[in-house]
């Protein structure tokens, strides 16, 4: 939908429902609480709070995720169940050893 169309519609709504008076708020009323909300300082803190919270979870879990990837990606095992399903579909071509090196079977 157009974002005019909707303004329209979201103003005739809340002409008709203040009309009937329930609390519909106008495109107005929202603008200026909107404003009245980015000058409160109480609410700039909180809000700066929550976002530093959230990068700092989004860091934590980035570089668990790269570690847990690594890991993943360095494991022979994880590469056999890898490439036995996005391979030939067999477990029977992966050679998994107990013992590294030239000695390895």
């Amino acid at each position: 939908m157009h974002p005019v169309f909707l303004l329209v519609v979201w103003k005739i709504l809340a002409l008709y429902f203040r009309f009937l008076l329930l609390s519909y708020r106008t495109q107005e009323d929202t603008f200026v609480t909107v404003l009245q909300l980015f000058t409160d300082k109480d609410f700039l803190v909180v809000a700066g709070v929550r976002f530093f919270r959230g990068m700092v979870g989004f860091v934590i879990s980035f570089f668990l995720g790269l570690a847990v990837g690594i890991i993943a990606g360095i494991s022979p095992g994880v590469q056999c169940f890898y490439y036995s399903v996005a391979g030939n579909g067999s477990f029977s071509s992966c050679h998994l050893s107990h013992t590294s090196g030239p000695d390895a079977v």
